[in-house]
């Protein structure tokens, strides 16, 4: 049997440990509140900063979409001017029309009659016909045409230059040089639209045979015209 001190001895352990147990219990529950309490403030910090990401993608969203319809826009305006400049370009650049005919088929002239220059000297844009004596437009412009007659000695002639529509010039030769025959030329402009046809009519002229010298080695009788500029 344990003596009474003993037994004393045994109590005062026994107290001690129950109360380093219950402290150590104590200690325990107050570090789980601590954590517990670090891990809900962690939480909520994760929570704003998620909070604080999602409105800065948002942001970023935003400004990308914003820049990105900038640039289509840019991209549009782009495109337009590109269109613009190729416009321009296009309607700076005339078109090369012209032509140049001579050798008349008729020494003779009577009120009415058209004048037919049989030889195409050059023809860009292929507007002359020899059979008929006509030239057509290939587009809408300003042109310009002369004609040349060498004029038989002491002959006269009215005539014109026109179209369908409008006379574009109306003039007179008269060779007064005596012996000696001479070239007169006329000019005329007018503003025409595409596929019109232009040619030289007589009006009223001398009469007899050989109205218009026809020795081409020596001047030519021609009727020539050019697109000056286009028009849209």
């Amino acid at each position: 049997m344990y003596s009474r001190s003993a037994c004393l001895f045994l109590a005062v352990v026994g107290l001690f440990c129950l109360s380093s147990a219950a402290d150590q219990f104590v200690c325990n529950i107050s570090y789980d509140d601590k954590m517990m309490e670090k891990m809900i403030a962690t939480q909520v910090k994760v929570e704003h900063m998620v909070k604080a990401f999602s409105k800065a993608e948002d942001r970023v969203t935003t400004m990308l979409d914003n820049f990105k319809q900038m640039l289509d826009q840019q991209n549009e305006k782009h495109d337009a001017l590109k269109r613009e400049i190729a416009d321009l370009k296009d309607n700076a650049i005339v078109p090369t029309v012209a032509f140049l005919a001579y050798n008349l088929n008729d020494a003779s002239a009577e009120e009415g009659d058209r004048l037919r220059f049989t030889v195409k000297h050059f023809d860009v844009g292929s507007g002359y016909e020899p059979l008929t004596g006509m030239y057509t437009t290939p587009v809408s412009g300003v042109y310009q045409f002369t004609v040349q007659l060498y004029i038989a000695n002491g002959q006269w002639c009215f005539f014109h230059i026109r179209s369908k529509d409008k006379i574009i010039m109306k003039t007179v030769f008269y060779d007064d040089a005596g012996s000696h025959y001479g070239t007169q030329t006329a000019v005329g402009t007018a503003v025409l639209d595409a596929n019109t046809k232009v040619w030289i009519e007589t009006e009223k002229s001398s009469s007899g045979n050989d109205f218009f010298f026809p020795h081409q080695h020596r001047a030519w009788n021609s009727f020539s015209g050019v697109l000056i500029n286009t028009i849209n």
